[in-house]
């Protein structure tokens, strides 16, 4: 049957001393198209200029990347910490041409800066200068976020993730319907049609894959009385395990995927998705999720102590903020 996947390219730089972070934010990628993205038939692709860039010799190095990977992708991720890089002929060091170059294209940009040591443990002064200079020019263009561990920065890009997605997804309007006659063609053809849901490069490519079949495919790969037939449930049941992400931030291995393999657990869901589940069960899992997810976690009890509500009620979320 007809399936339709968003795929949006995650480029991820930043000089030689954040190697790591690099690697934490692919996995970030990995574990979300993992435990989120297959439920939401939305995926990332990490994308980085040592894996994603091919011999060219045909401009200066910067101009070659800047084609081959930063024009395509839909969100730049970019993280400095006690180095700022080499000038390109162009700009400071490699990165800062990148993000600049994808402010101008009004991509989403995802802007780190580590605190994890001191200056001069981290890079020498010269280049921690030219870093603390970026990061005061750059507070005009939007806001940044900072870290002080490795553990934090996996913690709060994976909620940033999270977020970025959901905006992206409600700022793409779907593509233009295509007629029965060129539809029912494409379908007997077996053809896979890509197009991109706007214009410019900065833009998430929407993959169509038409199989031949006699029959109109269904509206929805879930059952008529599943939650996940249902916009609303679907999205409270989000709203509140992106809460519980938020709520378990800093706590060592308490990430989406482990999250979701709890529920998972719990409703013995196997290869099934939570969105699996008939509308009946959708009481039990928002209680589930509020029991086991959000109460015990740090913020969950801070709430508990203050006395404060741990999350809307599926009414309050239909209707907008508390």
């Amino acid at each position: 049957m007809p399936k339709t996947q968003t795929i949006y390219q995650l480029v991820c730089c930043g000089p030689s001393d954040v190697t790591k972070e690099i690697d934490l934010v692919k996995q970030v990628v990995d574990q979300w198209n993992l435990s989120i993205g297959l439920d939401a038939d939305r995926f990332v692709r990490f994308a980085h200029w040592k894996t994603d860039a091919t011999p060219d010799l045909s401009g200066r190095p910067q101009a070659v990347i800047n084609r081959q990977i930063i024009d395509k992708g839909d969100i730049l991720v970019a993280i400095f910490w006690g180095r700022f890089g080499t000038p390109t002929g162009k700009a400071k060091s490699g990165t800062q041409e990148e993000v600049l170059r994808a402010i101008k294209q009004k991509k989403r940009v995802l802007l780190y800066f580590s605190d994890l040591e001191s200056p001069l443990q981290v890079a020498d002064e010269n280049q921690y200068k030219k870093v603390q200079q970026f990061r005061r020019d750059i507070s005009d263009k939007g806001v940044y976020w900072t870290f002080k561990s490795r553990r934090e920065f996996e913690q709060l890009f994976s909620i940033h993730l999270g977020r970025t997605l959901e905006e992206l997804k409600s700022a793409v309007k779907a593509p233009r319907k295509p007629t029965k006659k060129s539809e029912n063609t494409l379908s007997q053809r077996g053809l896979i049609n890509v197009h991109a849901p706007g214009n410019g490069h900065n833009r998430p490519v929407t993959i169509n894959i038409h199989h031949p079949a006699p029959k109109p495919a269904p509206k929805s790969k879930y059952a008529a009385n599943s939650i996940g037939a249902d916009a609303n449930l679907v999205n409270y049941i989000d709203y509140l395990f992106g809460l519980a992400i938020e709520y378990w931030s800093g706590v060592d291995g308490m990430n989406a995927g482990r999250l979701g393999k709890k529920i998972k657990a719990k409703f013995k869901l196997k290869i099934r998705t939570r969105n699996h589940l008939s509308k009946e069960r959708f009481d039990e899992l928002v209680v589930f999720i509020i029991d086991e997810l959000l109460k015990p976690s740090p913020a969950g009890k801070r709430h508990l102590r203050q006395g404060t509500r741990l999350c809307r009620t599926f009414e309050e979320h239909r209707s907008g903020p508390m």
